[in-house]
């Protein structure tokens, strides 16, 4: 089975915009008194259930006027899913349809289901605090392979179908998913992962309290226990606590929210530094913090205000990484981030 790193690094690519491949659509609002029971389903923002919140009766369309099928749903959050069956969804959700010079070509169900994991790979870009908006997703990069004709360049539609006919996936498989990691669990063999010990993998530092009366005016980023800004809640002029090159993880208020620091910082008291360990990560950089981010999100579930992830806690608990001669398998955890569409923004 070929990786999608091994795919992208055979083939040229080029970055498009959403709005370059489709044509980008909102739903509409169906207030529950209109709504009756039915055989179409009603798409709505959610992780879960590939989006279907309910089933409503096909009379609705008659009134509505927005039927949708063969396309992508994004929700408000980002939430991507593909359809290939008739479908409502509500104004929460932006829906992506080939545009016409595209329909031939990516009506096959397996290359949409290679966008909708190449759009799930921009989640992170959005939260509760900053929704997705019409105007912002047709804006969004996607990295493409691409082929030569008529002296510009088209996405190759036939290499992408090749490399996801030969991954061996179905769409029920697919669509089952959910909030995985996606192309990490089809293509990266995580039954092959092994398991680590955070303090295995890292020296865990706590921060220090600094209060809002004591921080002087400066230019140094202040780390707290927030779930955007990339950790940044302020800046302060004292000297700098941590070094950057480091990972910080929240673990009270937006426990288990983690970013990548590249600047030397302050963090509070909220705030664990994960310093990697040098006889394991001798050359350790962004792109390695973001696949390893990725993962200890996806434990954030485990921890909230009654159960915080405490420096004690947190070098007990387990992450499991990708190895290669049972040890930490470091290059195809950067190149994998960097064939993801948003890597040149990293």
């Amino acid at each position: 089975m070929k990786s999608i790193a091994t795919f992208y690094s055979t083939i040229e690519t080029k970055q498009f915009k959403i709005n370059d491949i489709f044509d980008v659509n909102k739903g509409e609002r169906i207030v529950k008194k209109n709504r009756v029971d039915g055989e179409i389903p009603l798409i709505t923002a959610g992780e879960n259930n590939n989006g279907i919140a309910t089933y409503l009766n096909e009379d609705i369309f008659r009134k509505s006027k927005k039927l949708f099928s063969q396309s992508i749903t994004v929700d408000m959050f980002f939430n991507c899913f593909y359809h290939d069956y008739t479908y409502f969804a509500d104004d929460n959700v932006h829906i992506l349809t080939p545009k016409k010079e595209y329909i031939h070509d990516i009506s096959n169900n397996l290359i949409l289901l290679f966008f909708t994991t190449l759009l799930k790979q921009n989640k992170f870009r959005f939260s509760y605090g900053r929704q997705v908006r019409l105007s912002r997703i047709g804006k969004i990069e996607i990295e493409l392979p691409i082929i030569k004709k008529d002296e510009t360049y088209i996405p190759a539609w036939k290499s992408i179908m090749t490399f996801m006919k030969n991954q061996g996936l179905v769409l029920d498989k697919f669509q089952s998913m959910d909030n995985k990691l996606l192309f990490q669990d089809i293509i990266l063999d995580v039954q092959c992962w092994r398991e680590f010990t955070y303090e295995e993998l890292f020296e865990i530092k706590k921060g220090k309290r600094l209060t809002k009366a004591n921080m002087r005016i400066g230019n140094i980023p202040f780390i707290g226990s927030t779930d955007s800004n990339n950790g940044v809640t302020a800046t302060v002029g004292q000297k700098p606590i941590h070094k950057g090159n480091t990972i910080t993880v929240n673990y009270n208020g937006s426990v288990g929210e983690a970013f990548y620091q590249p600047l030397d910082f302050y963090a509070s008291d909220d705030v664990n530094v994960l310093y990697p360990r040098e006889e394991l990560f001798n050359e350790f950089n962004q792109y390695i913090a973001h696949f390893i981010i990725a993962v200890i999100k996806l434990e954030q579930f485990k921890f909230n205000y009654g159960r915080k992830w405490k420096l004690e806690r947190m070098n007990k608990s387990i992450i499991k990484l990708p190895v290669i001669d049972n040890q930490i398998d470091v290059e195809l955890m950067e190149n994998y981030i960097k064939t993801l569409p948003f890597s040149s923004s990293i």
